[in-house]
Formats: C-alpha cells, sequence, structure tokens
C-alpha cells in the first residue's frame, strides 16, 4: 500500500495531476497494527514531501483508544479546527524520531508451532521449506505462502548477514494472523525508518526490509540487550 500510493503520486506529479488527499484508518485492527499503520503515517511526511501533495487524515475520536489518539497526534504536523483552519502542533515529532520511539514487543507464546535456528546462508533453503510446510497446513494459499517465504527469508537473510547468529525463527497463529519472530543475537538497532523507502534501482543491496514491507501486513523491528528481533504479521484471511 506504502508503495503503491508513492508511485502513484509521482506518476500523477510527472503528469502535472493537482490533487488533495483525505485518508481514513479502519477501527477493527488490533493495537499493534493500529500502531503500525501510524508508522507509516509519520513516514509518509517525508517519504511524499518530494510531490508536494497536501492531505488531510480523518480520525474520529470516538472510535480510538487515548493512546492511539496520542500517536495519532505526533505524526501530523498540523491539526485542523473545527472552522476548518489548520494550526501548528506543538505535539509533532519528526517522523525518524517517532518511529525510533519503539515499544517492546510481545513475547511469543511458550509452545509455538514452528521453531528453528539457521546459522549460515547455506540452510535458508532447508528453513523455506519447514515454512513452506507450515503455512500451508495453516489454509495459505499458493500466492499468500509464497509472500510468507520471500518476506521471512528477506528477514532471516538481513539477520545473518548484518546480526549475530544463531538466528531463531518461531512461527505461531494467534488472532486470525500468521506470526513469525525472527531473532538474533546483535543488539545494534536496525534503523527505524529501515524499509520504507524504496532503495534506489543502481544498488543491488539493502531491499531486504523494503520487500519484507510489501509482503507483510505488519513489520516490526526491536533490539534490547538480549538481540534483535523482526516481527512479521500476516493475515491467515485470504486476500481477495
Amino acid at each position: 500500500m506504502f508503495e503503491g500510493f508513492r508511485r502513484f503520486f509521482a506518476d500523477q506529479r510527472a503528469a502535472g495531476v493537482a490533487m488533495r488527499l483525505l485518508a481514513q484508518n479502519d477501527t477493527l485492527g488490533a493495537p499493534e497494527r493500529v500502531a503500525a499503520y501510524v508508522r507509516f503515517e509519520a513516514m509518509a511526511n517525508e517519504v511524499y514531501r518530494p510531490y508536494g501533495y497536501r492531505w488531510a487524515c480523518l480520525y474520529d475520536t470516538r472510535d480510538y483508544t487515548a493512546q492511539t489518539l496520542r500517536q495519532v497526534r505526533q505524526v501530523h504536523p498540523q491539526l485542523l479546527q473545527p472552522a476548518g483552519r489548520a494550526r501548528r502542533n506543538g505535539q509533532y515529532l519528526e517522523p525518524s524520531r517517532y518511529v525510533t520511539q519503539a515499544e517492546p514487543l510481545p513475547r511469543p507464546p511458550a509452545a509455538v508451532q514452528l521453531d528453528f535456528e539457521v546459522t549460515d546462508p547455506g540452510e535458508l533453503l532447508w528453513g523455506r521449506r519447514l515454512l513452506r510446510g507450515w503455512a500451508e497446513i495453516r489454509g495459505m494459499g499458493g500466492e499468500d505462502t509464497d509472500d510468507v517465504l520471500i518476506a521471512i527469508g528477506e528477514a532471516v537473510t538481513n539477520a545473518v548477514e548484518h546480526g549475530t547468529p544463531p538466528v531463531r525463527v518461531r512461527a505461531w497463529t494467534a488472532d486470525g494472523l500468521a506470526r513469525v519472530h525472527v531473532h538474533d543475537h546483535g543488539t545494534t538497532p536496525i534503523p527505524a525508518t529501515a524499509g520504507y523507502r524504496r532503495p534506489h534501482h543502481e544498488f543491488d543491496r539493502g531491499y531486504g526490509l523494503w520487500v519484507a514491507r510489501q509482503l507483510a501486513d505488519v513489520v516490526t523491528t526491536y533490539s534490547d540487550p538480549a538481540g534483535t528481533t523482526i516481527a512479521l504479521d500476516f493475515p491467515l484471511t485470504p486476500h481477495r
């Protein structure tokens, strides 16, 4: 979605089309998913700014928690007043600062459906076979399974190459989601803004997290003294 809009804005700008945009978030997502959406709204200020379009994000304050509304205020530089005039928002945080505010990830359940370790890139093929079997048993179709394998493969490769192996992969299902944690023992945080911008076409590296964000519903990174985790969520409901 995020990259699709970026391409759309770039095309419209190149064609000289004038636009104003209105966006409205759904109210049905779990708090983690809503928080991920707000992180995309934060990064939209940087990624979409070069195209010069103005937009407004609509939030009915009756439909969201106080925590979500606090997060929403931190990612919008202006607030609309009842008369429609905009005023500067003193709670606004620059995108890179906002997305760096990482909340600890919920721990995986004690018993997960799949748990294995990878120590070098040569073991990725074996790991993909395990993941394919796990995804297919959970009723994912061909394209959905491929999305899981590619996104997790990129996360594992990133952890093997830039983290500290062994890389532990745990997968389970909960709340209508297929959930995967990719953990390594490196303690250097992944840049919070990684994967939101499409890498320049002249480079053949740096696509891993960007690809993962295209295929997973939510991607979250978190580092602490125990290591670094990339958490990926995939909807179990088939794409339509």
